[in-house]
């Protein structure tokens, strides 16, 4: 095994480690983010495959925007924080944090930066505005033709809004990326399926 392979696997592995330790010692947690503008929160669940293989991991996610500024965490099923990705003018801070200890990175690009350091990408630039069901300004995009759109394409990732509230608003997010070359062309980008289940309508602090 590649220590690409085991870098794809550090966030999955970390979720089964503190799912099991949360309840004997703990994993390390991380101050919540200010009030925010707006809140969404729900269960995430992602799938990622590559050269066969398959690796699941489920627990919570809290997405905190506040004007140009978006915080995403991801916890266990439990609640303890496993990584926190912060987008801002200033570019993309991601903290993990686990048995092994807080780790951290800044770049320019939040799917290349959470790649590197987990060995798979998450849709960082895109998802504050995938959640309310449109695509990100500034960026191409393709939609159904739906007014609002019910699946869109934008940057390599597909958003499907599987289900949505009484308001309109999406309650359900199916969010994939097929595999490809990665950015180095050395190696394989897995194929990402990653699923967002909202618990509420957005709401602010």
């Amino acid at each position: 095994m590649t220590h690409a392979d085991d870098r794809r696997r550090s966030l999955l592995a970390v979720v089964a480690v503190c799912a099991v330790s949360i309840t004997l010692a703990g994993c390390a947690t991380l101050p919540p983010p200010a009030a925010p503008d707006r809140l969404h929160a729900g269960r995430f669940s992602a799938v990622v495959a590559i050269d066969g293989q398959r690796e699941s991991a489920s627990g919570r996610f809290t997405l905190s925007i506040s004007g140009a500024r978006a915080v995403l965490d991801l916890a266990t099923p439990l609640g303890s924080t496993l990584a926190r990705i912060e987008r801002g003018p200033e570019g993309v801070l991601l903290r993990t944090t686990g048995a092994s200890g807080p780790e951290e990175r800044r770049g320019t690009d939040g799917a290349a930066l959470t790649e590197a350091l987990l060995g798979w990408p998450l849709p960082v630039d895109g998802i504050a505005d995938w959640v309310t069901g449109r695509p990100a300004p500034g960026s191409a995009a393709q939609t159904d033709g739906a007014d609002p759109p019910r699946v869109f394409t934008q940057n390599g990732w597909r958003i499907e809004i599987a289900e949505r509230f009484a308001s309109g608003q999406p309650r359900q997010l199916l969010i994939t990326r097929p595999a490809q070359p990665a950015r180095d062309f050395a190696t394989t980008s897995p194929a990402i399926t990653l699923r967002l289940l909202i618990d509420d309508q957005a709401a602010g602090p």
